[in-house]
């Protein structure tokens, strides 16, 4: 029975950990960057409540509309994100 015998020399050994930890770090500031649900009401200039109102995420598709009450709940990717708010009627 043949034994093949796996053996690294040390600048390959530490080029495999460096690639690991690379990988590894990259991982954690994805990670970093949660994404978090935006709740929240939509008024006039009255106080009143607006239904059928579109908000959106800057620069995505992602969007939601307001129900009848005027509320909203969108997950946007992180807290730097940009809603925009817009009424056609």
């Amino acid at each position: 029975m043949n034994k093949k015998v796996i053996s690294m020399n040390c600048n390959a050994l530490r080029t495999l950990l460096l690639s690991v930890c690379v990988v590894c770090i990259g991982a954690l500031s994805l990670s970093a960057q949660q994404s978090i649900t935006v709740t929240g009401t939509v008024n006039d200039a009255n106080g009143g409540t607006m239904p059928g109102v579109n908000v959106v995420i800057q620069g995505t598709t992602t969007g939601v509309v307001t129900d009848a009450n005027g509320n909203y709940t969108i997950t946007a990717p992180n807290a730097e994100s940009v809603l925009v708010v817009s009424y056609i009627g």
